[in-house]
């Protein structure tokens, strides 16, 4: 948890850079947002690419469905075609190929009852797998950046 809250502050962002993340089209996987201009390798490239991610997300995975407070939202779910949507979705986001071919966020999640606590504790797994392939803190920090943003149309029950 205290990553998560280092990672938040870390974003820095003014309240109108924080209206324009939000805006609907943002979430729409295709859109622009994900992707990077920056001379700096992207996000992607310094996790190490697809081999790094693919291990990532199949370690992440085991914990997801081992946790009481978020594994029943995988209840009934081909969890090798939602490991493969995951990897192409954070590849993705954090500067990678467009392989993605899965529904926009709000789409993909409007069906579950989601909560902060959820989302939380799905953050917190991510943390913890990261951290075990020895990824530095602030390159944890620059993959919350790409991924936290989508907390406002991933939790819903405030819809």
């Amino acid at each position: 948890m205290n990553m998560l809250k280092k990672t938040n502050k870390s974003l820095n962002i003014s309240s109108n850079t924080h209206r324009l993340l939000f805006k609907p089209q943002y979430f729409n996987i295709n859109h622009k947002f994900f992707s990077s201009k920056s001379t700096e390798p992207s996000v992607y490239d310094q996790l190490g690419g697809e081999a790094a991610i693919n291990a990532v997300v199949d370690s992440f995975y085991k914990k997801v469905l081992a946790d009481d407070l978020v594994n029943s939202f995988f209840k009934g779910i081909d969890m090798e075609k939602q490991a493969i949507k995951q990897k192409s979705f954070i590849a993705f986001a954090c500067g990678g190929p467009n392989n993605y071919k899965g529904k926009d966020m709000v789409k993909g999640h409007a069906h579950m009852a989601i909560e902060d606590k959820h989302f939380d504790e799905i953050v917190k797994l991510l943390v913890d797998t990261l951290k075990e392939f020895k990824v530095p803190d602030e390159l944890i920090g620059k993959v919350g950046a790409k991924l936290l943003p989508l907390r406002k149309v991933i939790v819903n029950t405030h819809i």
